[in-house]
């Protein structure tokens, strides 16, 4: 069963996922989980999705990791960026860790209805999170909220040196080679990065996220169905 209309793209809808348990899809180890977003970028995200269970925390995208560390040590164990239905109130909710590590979230106005059509599109600018959302009569704004840079990304002390829209060894590189670099910034641009960069340098997904750093918010059986497109 696919969606019955396009998404806000335009783009036509010629396939469709059906989840059971523990299954999902995700990008390992592939360019888009690499990818830097420069500042003041953003990035789009779209799907079309039917729940028949609004009440779980079920994740239709997402992308992994744990800025915020996990539960254990009073962090919240939440993923860096997590689109999904949310059981404490059965709303929508696009929720994430912007470039300067602040939590943020927007949920739609009114909870979901079980086994209907939605069509949702994740818009961020790199200053602003806006989360829309058509239920049947076109689309609307939910709402949004203020952001310090798109997604988290690692420290401020990264950098895209290169400039091939990612950062790794290459910019380290890149780094040390510079004449204007000392050996104490190179240095500890290899230590927080070592450190870090299991924060969010992981992977896009469909269809789950992390919590904790383990895959958790799993779609549940029949529970949804979804197309989705992202855009950087």
């Amino acid at each position: 069963m696919t969606a019955p209309k396009p998404l806000r793209s335009g783009l036509p809808n010629t396939l469709a996922l059906d989840f059971i348990p523990n299954h999902d899809i995700f990008a390992e180890n592939k360019p888009i989980d690499r990818g830097y977003i420069l500042p003041g970028g953003g990035f789009t995200v779209e799907a079309a999705f039917f729940t028949r269970d609004p009440t779980i925390y079920g994740a239709i995208v997402g992308k992994e990791g744990t800025p915020g560390g996990v539960t254990g040590t009073g962090g919240t164990g939440l993923s860096t960026f997590e689109l999904k239905t949310a059981a404490d109130n059965s709303h929508l909710r696009v929720q994430q860790y912007d470039a300067a590590g602040n939590l943020v979230s927007v949920d739609s106005a009114l909870p979901l209805v079980a086994e209907q059509w939605y069509y949702t599109a994740v818009v961020n600018d790199g200053s602003q999170l806006s989360l829309w959302l058509d239920s049947g009569a076109g689309y609307e704004l939910q709402g949004s909220v203020a952001i310090d840079g798109a997604l988290y990304q690692g420290p401020e002390i990264f950098s895209d040196y290169n400039g091939d829209l990612k950062v790794d060894g290459a910019d380290y590189v890149m780094l040390r080679n510079n004449p204007s670099s000392t050996p104490a910034q190179y240095d500890t641009w290899r230590s927080e990065f070592d450190k870090y960069k299991y924060d969010w340098w992981y992977n896009w997904c469909i269809g789950r996220t992390q919590f904790n750093g383990n895959p958790g918010d799993f779609l549940t059986v029949s529970s949804m169905k979804c197309g989705c497109r992202t855009q950087r």
